[in-house]
């Protein structure tokens, strides 16, 4: 089923899994062959899970070509604006907030979200929805661009922004540091600092071939 975008006109609904027997990985690395697009509003609500357990991603109504240079302060204002109406406060990345003139937005701004949804899945929110940002006072969007967040205190603290605490859950919060390390480089202020997409795929397959040679 298709939708119309008022970004980018008739897209595709739904991007189910890619076949990574049918697209060699070298293909994939070939940014040559690839006309990069960036979602801009990646976030748990928008994946969808299949009955065979594979995620598929939904919603493309705020997709744009990723990679947008920035010559002047009113296109500058213009990506804000788009940012502010299509994309998701919680996972949106930092760059968006503060659009730079002389810069260009990438598909960067996917990795950060995704970063945030891996974490969601972990922790059950966002790294930005916190009561730090909710019952202090705190700026959401100052958290954002200045990169502020932490992992849950695994020993102690509630990862439910809500302050339901389930002691009988907190095995569930603690997590490999690998894991915690391919969150924390997406999670980087700087866009160009930031894995490519090929790589937080790689590093999220040597994170489950481990897991699969741990003993039961």
């Amino acid at each position: 089923m298709g939708v119309d975008s008022p970004i980018i006109g008739r897209q595709w609904e739904v991007c189910s899994p890619i076949d990574n027997q049918k697209w060699p990985r070298s293909r994939q690395r070939n940014s040559g062959s690839i006309k990069p697009w960036a979602h801009r509003d990646l976030k748990p609500e928008n994946v969808l899970i299949s009955n065979d357990n594979q995620p598929i991603l939904m919603d493309f109504g705020s997709a744009i070509k990723a990679r947008i240079p920035i010559p002047n302060r009113s296109i500058a204002l213009q990506q804000q604006d788009l940012a502010a109406e299509h994309s998701s406060m919680p996972y949106q990345a930092p760059e968006l907030f503060d659009v730079k003139t002389g810069e260009d937005l990438t598909e960067a701004v996917d990795i950060w979200s995704l970063g945030c949804v891996l974490y969601c899945l972990a922790y059950g929110h966002s790294p930005f929805e916190t009561t730090d940002t909710a019952e202090q006072g705190g700026s959401m969007v100052l958290a954002v661009m200045n990169g502020s967040w932490k992992f849950p205190n695994t020993k102690g603290s509630n990862p439910n922004p809500n302050g339901n605490n389930n002691n009988s859950n907190q095995s569930l919060w603690v997590y490999s540091d690998r894991f915690q390390e391919l969150i924390k480089s997406m999670l980087v202020v700087g866009p160009k600092a930031r894995p490519t997409i090929f790589e937080v795929i790689d590093s999220a397959q040597a994170i489950l071939d481990q897991q699969s040679h741990l003993p039961e």
